[in-house]
């Protein structure tokens, strides 16, 4: 029963009335322009032939439809639209006409609110003044009404049902109202919201921020998070020999600061992605994993490399990528293999480039995200697919094994050298 009577005591009926009463205003020059337009073809008369009907539907039509072509028309309507009618309007966002199909919209919108905001606002004045007399008059005398009127009531103005009749027509204008509210809502979705083209290209956009907010991820996790995983096992190490062996620990922590720094240029470059005017440092490549081995066998990795192969040719990208991917690989051992020997090997051959990272002695733990790892691989695996290549991971007796193989296209060279690991 509430849902019933809802239409009555909602605020949504009567701010979507006022927008229909608008649309009535809005009619009036339209009309006034169609009376102009057929005395212009015949003169004032009461009859009005084919013709001059023709001319006015046409002009008023024809100035709706200029009306609409108006870019910033459509702003302004679908700013009035979403504020008053609510509703289903989410998707309707001001905004200029672009395009032709925009203006078409925009003009099938005009006419409805106006058309139908003419009817409602015709019936909001007859109405509620029918409602007011009717209520009146079987308590007022015959010659008050005709003095009011103008005119003598029928004596069936004057029956005991009439009064209720009155009400009933009022009532039924709200719910009247209510309706063709909600039909304009839904139409405005429609008429004003994005069009079909206008939601593939915003799909688009939401891929591209979704896929960049990807690589930032995987770029703060790669890099950032290697820096700190080093530096862990770093400062636990000197914290562990700092009254024993001096030395040892002034070494842990001048790798705790190369690795700081080296941290602190990767999170500069992320937030030059960010900030897109930034200019962004440049990447490591595979040409710099003599500094990544390095670092690692400092926080105390049993580290077995090498690198074979023609890499120095690598386009840019595979190498950077490459890079990431042997870091994340020698970040997951230090987090979850510590102690236990890796082997890591780098080759390219046969237009492929091969990176096989594994502790073939066992000792490791798969990365889980109760302990805050599990993203690692993922990005890994991401890494692998955007370079059209594959990524395999084992677990057998706790010898953990990540394999990745991607196709090699020569490009631009990695720069700065090529890579050699240190047996």
């Amino acid at each position: 029963m509430s849902s019933v009577l809802r239409p009555l005591t909602a605020s949504a009926t009567y701010r979507r009335w006022a927008f229909l009463i608008l649309g009535g205003a809005l009619l009036v020059p339209y009309v006034m322009l169609a009376n102009a337009l057929g005395v212009l073809v015949e003169g004032f008369t009461d009859d009005p032939t084919p013709l001059a009907w023709f001319v006015m539907v046409a002009g008023t039509l024809a100035a709706v439809v200029a009306t609409a072509s108006v870019t910033t028309v459509r702003t302004v309507m679908a700013t009035g639209a979403k504020e008053l009618l609510r509703g289903r309007m989410d998707e309707v966002t001001p905004g200029r006409a672009r395009s032709w199909a925009d203006r078409l919209r925009t003009t099938g919108w005009l006419l409805a609110h106006i058309v139908i905001g003419g009817v409602i606002s015709v019936l909001s004045l007859a109405v509620p003044i029918t409602a007011v007399i009717a209520l009146v008059a079987p308590f007022a005398g015959p010659d008050l009404l005709r003095d009011l009127l103008g005119a003598p009531l029928p004596a069936l103005w004057r029956a005991p049902w009439v009064p209720f009749a009155g009400v009933a027509g009022v009532i039924a204008l709200i719910y009247l109202v209510a309706a063709t509210g909600a039909l304009l809502a839904r139409l405005g979705q429609l008429l004003l919201g994005p069009s079909a083209d206008e939601r593939v290209a915003a799909a688009e956009r939401r891929a591209a921020d979704l896929a960049q907010r990807n690589r930032l991820a995987r770029e703060l996790h790669d890099s950032v998070g290697h820096a700190l995983s080093v530096v862990t096992m770093q400062a636990a190490a000197a914290n562990r020999v700092l009254a024993d062996d001096p030395a040892f620990a002034g070494q842990a922590l001048t790798a705790i600061e190369s690795q700081a720094r080296t941290a602190l240029e990767d999170l500069d470059h992320v937030l030059g992605l960010l900030r897109q005017d930034s200019p962004t440092a440049p990447q490591p490549t595979l040409a710099d994993l003599d500094r990544l081995l390095a670092d690692t066998r400092a926080a105390g990795m049993d580290l077995d490399a090498a690198v074979s192969g023609d890499l120095d040719r690598l386009p840019r990208v595979i190498s950077r990528e490459a890079y990431r991917i042997i870091q994340e690989c020698l970040t997951n051992a230090l987090r979850h293999a510590a102690g236990a020997p890796v082997v890591l090997r780098v080759s390219g051959a046969d237009g492929h480039l091969e990176i096989d990272v594994r502790n073939p002695h066992g000792g490791h733990t798969a990365p889980s995200r109760a302990s805050g790892g599990g993203r690692g691989l993922a990005g890994i695996g991401e890494r692998a697919t955007i370079l059209g290549g594959q990524m395999h991971v084992s677990d057998t007796g706790g010898r953990w094994r990540v394999r990745v193989r991607v196709p090699v296209t020569t490009g631009t060279p990695a720069g700065r050298g090529r890579p050699k690991a240190r047996p």
